[in-house]
């Protein structure tokens, strides 16, 4: 009985090695529609540029909160006002939505001249991470439409996994500049 419970045993192991790594985990990055503006074209383009975003963004990389989403988030938020769109306050957008960048869009057209301002901005510093604009002299709203979109995307791919900490990084540069200061001064002690 027992040789037959150590068989059991070693053959358990068999199929699953102890060295085995675990898969990576990856973790879907949050993304808030903020603000999308229109000029000059339907007023529907808003809710079909988000409808596209939605449709088109990788969901396995990208978790996408649109307008409305982040609007019943921030609605009960004391410290958050409409118009908040770079900058400090964006502190308390991360806060309420979790959100780790959110997209600022302006659509804008007249006659057949028709373009996007994409502005992709970080909420832990309000600051602007990247930006796409482009015009485009003879098109349709639905083509602005799709390039305003493939360039959403395309700046969201190229944000780095992590974000630079500015703060690290200006006290590392401190340090180092106390660090010369300090041989500066132990070298002109030993003359």
């Amino acid at each position: 009985m027992t040789r037959v419970l150590v068989a059991l045993m070693l053959l358990s192991t068999l199929g699953t090695p102890a060295f085995a790594e675990d898969p990576p985990k990856t973790k879907k990055r949050t993304v808030g529609i903020l603000d999308v503006r229109v000029d000059g074209v339907p007023d529907d383009a808003k809710a079909q540029f988000e409808k596209g975003l939605e449709e088109q963004l990788d969901s396995s990389t990208y978790w996408l909160s649109n307008r409305a989403q982040m609007r019943d988030r921030l609605k009960f938020s004391t410290k958050w006002t409409e118009g908040c769109l770079v900058g400090p306050c964006l502190v308390e957008v991360k806060t309420q939505t979790q959100a780790e960048l959110v997209l600022l869009v302006a659509l804008s057209g007249s006659g057949t001249s028709y373009g996007y301002i994409i502005t992709v901005t970080r909420t832990d510093n309000g600051k602007v991470v990247a930006q796409d604009s482009q015009r485009c002299d003879v098109c349709t709203p639905r083509e602005v439409m799709r390039d305003a979109t493939l360039a959403t995307i395309n700046l969201l791919n190229n944000v780095p996994d992590k974000l630079p900490d500015e703060a690290a990084d200006q006290k590392g540069a401190l340090d180092k500049a106390v660090a010369a200061v300090d041989l500066h001064l132990t070298d002109s002690r030993k003359r």
